[in-house]
């Protein structure tokens, strides 16, 4: 068996079967259905678009190139004072949902965001941490439509230094419903029937900062 695989080799020929993944190098993410698409950005440290092509930028203020994997299962920026951003072409979903990774040194000045309904010259529906609680907490919960604030979430402590899962549901199109999760905890609905948005696709981004460590993101996914 070693003897016809290595003669295929010399041939020329790509191998099938249960040797294709051990002779073409590290496979490629698998494509996934709108929906049902899960990211934990497992691999060596590259681009995000090399590691998916289905990523794009997020808008034209926060662009895809200037995010990349950490190659220890995060994804973030990688080039200080930049504004890292991407969104799945390849998903139509109304929900996203990322981890915002814990940073020892991360004050509420650290701008991280998930967002659904973006077209990649607008970010969308987002939701962003905000707001400083005066001990280095965020403070609030906010929502934001194309980076303009449209709510604030009621006051509570945010520790930006630990992980936290934050999740955001867009529902309908003449007015749209927007559901704010942290933690599991529904803590924030918005509703928009200004010029709502109809439709998009699910991404995340940060703002500049000059900490690399600081600006990185867990799994992300278009999915409860």
């Amino acid at each position: 068996m070693i003897f016809a695989l290595g003669w295929m080799l010399f041939l020329g020929m790509r191998p099938v079967g249960p040797f294709a993944q051990a002779t073409s190098g590290r496979p490629k993410q698998p494509a996934c259905v709108s929906g049902s698409c899960t990211f934990d950005w497992s691999g060596p440290a590259q681009p995000i678009s090399t590691y998916n092509s289905s990523f794009a930028d997020l808008s034209s203020a926060n662009t895809a190139n200037y995010l990349s994997l950490s190659g220890s299962g995060t994804v973030g920026v990688n080039t200080d004072f930049r504004n890292g951003g991407a969104l799945l072409q390849s998903s139509t979903s109304d929900t996203a949902q990322i981890i915002f990774s814990a940073s020892a040194g991360a004050t509420a000045g650290l701008i991280k965001f998930v967002c659904v309904r973006a077209d990649g010259t607008n970010a969308g529906y987002c939701l962003e941490p905000c707001y400083n609680d005066g001990s280095n907490n965020w403070a609030r919960i906010c929502t934001e439509k194309n980076g303009v604030e449209l709510h604030q979430g009621p006051i509570s402590s945010y520790d930006p230094k630990a992980d936290h899962t934050a999740k955001i549901v867009a529902s309908g199109t003449s007015t749209v419903t927007i559901e704010i999760y942290f933690d599991g905890v529904l803590v924030d609905t918005v509703t928009d029937s200004s010029s709502p948005l109809p439709a998009g696709h699910p991404g995340f981004g940060t703002d500049a900062g000059s900490d690399l460590t600081q600006n990185q993101f867990g799994t992300f996914q278009d999915h409860p």
